[in-house]
């Protein structure tokens, strides 16, 4: 009697910049899955999104599934961060795929691992997090309008290119950051200063706006 082999296989998906193994949500129940590295699968209004696995729930508002006792609560992005929760791509590795075919899933899983997207033909989309700061949030936005590789640009920000971009790994930047990613990608970047309200003590009475890109230079 033939026994044919048992098919074992993982998938892995990328949200919200972290790297995921990914399962149903009735592998979820059956496992007893509680790796905080893992996310389920689930759906909302036609949309399937990636929920990180978040352990015990205690009134967290994060994105996420959480473990209530006797039920499992499911928290769904706001609409502004849907798009960080819907993966690019899922990833299936099985053991009855061919080397090359393994070799080449784990590449993918490797780019998917970056905190940036590179779609197929090579246009960089920076998701957006909930812990990033105003400016970085401006800064990904922007790029992600002009719709760029942002490779291209390694020459005009020199050796340092490779420190540069892993700057879009964090939740913030500096002021002499954003006018560096601004010089190098032609975004012209200006700063306001003006009065929090018309009752402010001491107020200035103005706008003060000046450009922080124009005539920069290193």
């Amino acid at each position: 009697m033939d026994i044919k082999p048992l098919e074992v296989s993982v998938k892995r998906a990328a949200v919200n910049n972290s790297l995921y193994y990914v399962y149903t949500y009735e592998e979820f129940c059956k496992y007893g899955i509680d790796d905080q590295g893992s996310a389920v699968i689930s759906e909302r209004d036609g949309k399937k999104f990636v929920l990180p696995v978040k352990g015990e729930y205690d009134n967290q508002v994060s994105p996420g599934i959480y473990d209530a006792g006797c039920i499992n609560i499911e928290i769904f992005p706001d609409k502004a961060l849907e798009s960080n929760y819907i993966p690019d791509k899922i990833i299936q590795i099985s053991n009855k795929d061919q080397i090359k075919t393994v070799l080449d899933k784990e590449k993918t899983i490797a780019r998917l691992s970056e905190p940036w997207i590179t779609s197929p033909d090579n246009i960089t989309f920076f998701p957006i997090s909930e812990d990033d700061h105003p400016e970085m949030v401006a800064m990904k936005t922007a790029f992600n309008e002009k719709g760029i590789d942002f490779d291209k640009y390694a020459s005009r920000f020199g050796a340092n290119f490779p420190n540069d971009k892993r700057q879009m790994k964090n939740d913030s930047l500096t002021l002499n950051m954003i006018k560096r990613f601004c010089d190098k990608t032609d975004i012209e970047a200006i700063l306001i200063l003006k009065d929090k309200g018309p009752d402010v003590p001491n107020p200035i009475g103005r706008e003060i706006s000046v450009s922080l890109t124009e005539d920069y230079t290193d």
